[in-house]
């Protein structure tokens, strides 16, 4: 209990950061308008690659689910998960102001393994290995403050329509595989990060961004059980460059 609601007031904390940053922007965007007549609205395209994490309790779910969902001597065991990777991101987006653009990016969070041990009567085993993929579109409003010449503070706050794709197999393989349904929803997406203008039409940025309850619960029982098998945030932490078109 106390880890999910320092989970929640983590991602408080980073929604609260991103709004911040979204209504300073607009402040500054009335208050400067004057100085806004200089600047020249342009679209830009970009590229970013970094190191990804899923972050929640994959374990615990798959735990949950054995207690609730498997009967007549059935168990779980070995529960275990890696949850990082390398991923990156592709985007393009329009900055009408000088402190605010629109950005549509495709994120691929990358690819995550766990796995676990099927015990059943009469000494029965089974080792299972399951595999997952996540990534997205999204379209987020993005903020920028020049904090000093060429270095700028960074926000977005938007939607990502997610795409999951879990399946699982033995050890040795094929004794019982498992590929389920692709499973899209539309999550929050949002971020933070640095921005810096190596030259006027070329920038690098450091950043961070999460897509927040992708997937559903583990379960052996729900409405809709070969969709249900994980539900975690995403990460991505990246180093890109950006081509602006002015």
């Amino acid at each position: 209990m106390q880890k999910n609601h320092s989970a929640r007031s983590q991602k408080r904390s980073a929604l609260r950061s991103a709004w911040v940053l979204l209504a300073a922007s607009a402040a500054i965007s009335g208050a400067g308008f004057a100085s806004a007549q200089a600047f020249a609205p342009h679209a830009y395209i970009g590229g970013a690659y970094g190191v990804t994490k899923a972050q929640g309790d994959f374990n615990g779910q798959v735990t949950n689910a054995a207690l609730q969902g498997l009967t007549g001597g059935n168990t779980l065991s070995n529960i275990k998960s890696d949850r990082s990777d390398n991923g990156g991101k592709f985007f393009a987006g329009y900055q009408f102001h000088r402190n605010l653009g629109v950005e549509l990016s495709y994120v691929d969070f990358g690819r995550f393994n766990g796995g676990y041990q099927f015990s059943g009567p009469n000494s029965f085993t089974r080792q299972y290995v399951a595999n997952w993929r996540a990534d997205g579109v999204a379209l987020d409003l993005v903020a920028a403050i020049e904090v000093m010449p060429k270095l700028s503070l960074t926000g977005r706050v938007g939607m990502m329509r997610s795409s999951l794709k879990y399946s699982h197999d033995t050890v040795p393989s094929g004794l019982d595989s498992f590929s389920a349904p692709t499973d899209h929803q539309t999550r929050p997406h949002f971020g933070l990060g640095v921005s810096y203008d190596i030259t006027p039409a070329i920038g690098a940025q450091l950043g961070w961004e999460r897509t927040s309850g992708v997937g559903r619960n583990f379960s052996f029982t729900s409405a809709d059980p070969d969709r249900s098998n994980g539900k975690l945030n995403y990460d991505l932490v990246s180093l890109g460059l950006t081509y602006r078109f002015r």
